[in-house]
């Protein structure tokens, strides 16, 4: 013990000091345990309404959009379902050994993720697409499934509605297979061909100036050797079908001038013998 008038001896000091610092560690724990705790809340409450939309996309009842696809030995359909928290309106593809095999995956793997892949490839290149909103995809005993959920494009229409529906004027017409070629242009510069171009998988909102477009269906998107290979592939597809669906043949220059102006050279006769 230190007498009176002594100074302190280094043992007490020692003492002092650790009791000290053992206070003011209580005293921060005491301090920083609420917040721990909201953080440990907010992780766990995330976690699980991550899991209960994964849940509720693999397994949410909805309208079928159009009879699934059986080819491939397995099953695809689109189905319309809304999310009950937003109200939205989403496209839920949902596969079942719906397969394919490239040189990046010798194994079979969902077309689905094929899928994905390339809609992120487009997010990349600037090509617009509907908002991908998720994907999984799973294996079990009974094989690989997989789903992949858009959300709607709303005031958008397909290019096959808009035209048989004669729901666009002359005018119109001639900016939105502009807006069309634009939004198409990014993709065939990479030599990356859409693989199943119609007007259906061609989406305009006419409502805004210029008009935006979306194209959805990636599943078949490759690569090609040359972007006047990836364009032609495309573009010979899409300007057939709207010829066959009543546009004007003398609407398919604008976008053929187009693309020569961007350096990607189609053949001089090109419409002609696209449209034949």
């Amino acid at each position: 013990m230190c007498k009176a008038g002594m100074a302190p001896q280094p043992c007490a000091l020692v003492c002092t000091k650790l009791l000290q610092l053992h206070c003011c560690r209580v005293h921060l724990a005491h301090l920083l345990l609420p917040a721990v705790a909201q953080l440990m809340s907010n992780s766990t409450s995330n976690t699980r309404t991550a899991v209960t939309l994964s849940d509720f996309w693999w397994t949410a009842p909805g309208e079928l959009v159009e009879p699934a696809n059986e080819q491939r030995g397995g099953i695809s359909g689109v189905y319309r379902i809304v999310d009950p928290h937003t109200g939205v309106l989403h496209y839920v593809k949902r596969q079942s050994n719906h397969l394919f095999r490239d040189l990046s995956h010798p194994l079979p793997r969902p077309t689905l993720l094929r899928e994905w892949k390339n809609m992120q490839r487009c997010a990349a290149l600037g090509v617009p697409t509907a908002q991908l909103v998720f994907f999984d995809m799973r294996h079990d005993e009974k094989g690989w499934h997989a789903v992949l959920v858009t959300r709607d494009l709303a005031g958008y229409v397909s290019l096959e509605n808009a035209i048989r529906q004669g729901s666009l004027t002359p005018d119109q017409q001639s900016t939105a297979l502009v807006s069309v070629a634009h939004a198409l242009l990014p993709l065939h510069k990479a030599r990356r061909k859409h693989g199943h171009l119609y007007p259906k998988e061609v989406f305009v909102n006419m409502s805004t100036t210029p008009p935006r477009t979306a194209v959805v269906d990636w599943e078949l998107s490759r690569y090609r050797f040359s972007r006047s290979k990836a364009a032609e592939t495309d573009l010979r597809r899409l300007l057939r079908s709207l010829v066959q669906m009543g546009l004007p043949r003398a609407k398919l220059a604008a976008v053929v001038d187009l693309y020569r102006e961007h350096g990607i050279g189609l053949p001089h006769n090109f419409i002609e013998t696209c449209t034949r």
